[in-house]
């Protein structure tokens, strides 16, 4: 039988902004200077300024860019809009431009030196994956385990769902996987733990269910 391993509430929450951000992550992560200034500086209008900036700074604070921009942490955007001299409410008419958003998401990505998650990132769910797995019992701290890694190696991390489908595939070819002992109950435990995080149902009915394999 399924187990359903995160509920919809918590998938919602591990795909968008933190409610509110500390001083150390706001002095750290959205503070514009130099060529970052001038990047965002260079894109047309202030909405595309504005919108570029928080793309960026995002990316480098979460490790991924969530799609509502408008409900980032409010001390973030002010700290934008005020260094790019420009209005905060700005980002409410880049906001309803999502091909212009999409079109700057490449953009970003090259100017912090990001990659996207495709093979790099697959390569990561290897040893490293089962390493960890071993490690945590939670599946939401495997998920922020995982995140903080791929963050470290500015890959940026896809969405919930199409990251599950890569580890699941990266974990049916490890042989280390297969030296979980199938007689041990940690080894079980651990073995449907980490197959049930990884297999995702993309059903309409079943879509925030995380499925464990049989």
């Amino acid at each position: 039988m399924p187990t359903q391993f995160l509920s919809r509430s918590e998938i919602e929450r591990l795909e968008s902004f933190p409610q509110e951000i500390d001083r150390d992550d706001l002095a750290e992560h959205f503070r514009l200077a130099g060529e970052d200034l001038e990047f965002a500086r260079s894109q047309y209008g202030l909405e595309g300024q504005l919108g570029v900036a928080v793309q960026l700074c995002t990316l480098r604070w979460l490790g991924f860019i969530p799609e509502g921009l408008t409900v980032a942490p409010a001390a973030a955007i002010q700290s934008l809009a005020a260094t790019l001299d420009v209005p905060p409410r700005a980002l409410f008419d880049y906001s309803v431009r999502p091909q212009t958003r999409r079109e700057h998401r490449p953009l970003v990505r090259a100017h912090a030196d990001w990659r996207t998650f495709g093979e790099a990132g697959q390569a990561l769910l290897g040893e490293w994956l089962i390493e960890v797995a071993l490690e945590h019992e939670r599946p939401t701290l495997l998920l922020a385990e995982l995140g903080r890694e791929l963050r470290a190696r500015r890959i940026e991390r896809p969405a919930i769902g199409r990251l599950g489908w890569g580890a699941r595939s990266t974990l049916a070819g490890s042989s280390r996987w297969s030296e979980f002992s199938p007689n041990r109950a940690t080894g079980i435990r651990k073995r449907s733990l980490v197959a049930g995080l990884w297999r995702w149902d993309p059903s309409p009915v079943r879509r925030s269910r995380w499925r464990c394999a049989p």
